[in-house]
């Protein structure tokens, strides 16, 4: 039974006089625990198909179901609180609170939700020692970390509030070889222990690797999608 179904979706910005066509009619579905990376090169839609699965895009056409609720439906607020606890999202450039610690970063979508202090104080804890980040650097900011670090972070951060879903785009784009493959191991030890669907969107060869399924897009387009063994 899959818990996301995308069906016939489609994007179509219109910045300009000539319509640009990002998605054209992309179907897809995804099963629970899935390790899947959506590829291509840089303007194959697959970024853009990654945003609207996740909800941050809205399609011109079609329609997005996640456990059978069409998030393409949803009015701005309930769209919002659907991602906060259904969804955890990692981007290329961190997108870190430069203001708040790294504890303070993973706390603070949990407080959002409404956790008491100790229990989000808890949690952001154990989550930032899962992803590898020394306790004694729990207090600094992200300007005092390395991309690395930052990055793990952001794993942390979009694991907080226990999301089905992670969606990761280009999250190893600004990392060396080491970094990644930690990253990935860190990642891939989470699928397998608490069957948390990934998703990347990537043209990291190293991403590809780890992945357990390779839906590859040109032109807006699904070219081929296959399982890996």
């Amino acid at each position: 039974m899959p818990v996301i179904e995308v069906k016939n979706l489609h994007k179509i910005y219109q910045e300009t006089k000539v319509p640009v066509k990002a998605v054209n009619g992309i179907d897809l579905s995804f099963e629970e625990g899935e390790f899947a990376a959506i590829v291509g090169p840089s303007g194959s839609g697959k970024t853009t198909a990654l945003n609207m699965i996740g909800g941050l895009d809205a399609p011109s056409e079609g329609e997005v179901l996640i456990n059978n609720i069409n998030i393409s439906d949803l009015k701005s607020r309930k769209l919002i609180d659907f991602r906060l606890k259904n969804i955890g999202f990692v981007f290329q450039a961190y997108n870190l609170i430069p203001v708040l610690t790294a504890l303070e970063n993973v706390a603070f979508i949990m407080q959002l939700q409404g956790w008491s202090k100790k229990d989000r104080e808890t949690r952001a804890k154990e989550l930032l020692e899962a992803v590898g980040i020394d306790l004694d650097r729990i207090h600094n900011r992200p300007g005092n970390l390395s991309g690395g670090q930052q990055q793990r972070v952001a794993v942390a951060r979009a694991l907080a509030p226990r999301p089905k879903f992670i969606l990761a785009d280009e999250p190893t784009a600004n990392l060396d070889s080491k970094s990644t493959s930690e990253l990935l191991d860190i990642m891939q030890k989470m699928n397998k222990e608490s069957k948390i669907t990934f998703i990347f969107s990537t043209h990291d060869q190293r991403v590809m690797d780890k992945a357990r399924r390779i839906i590859t897009v040109e032109d807006g387009k699904v070219k081929e999608d296959k399982k890996i063994a």
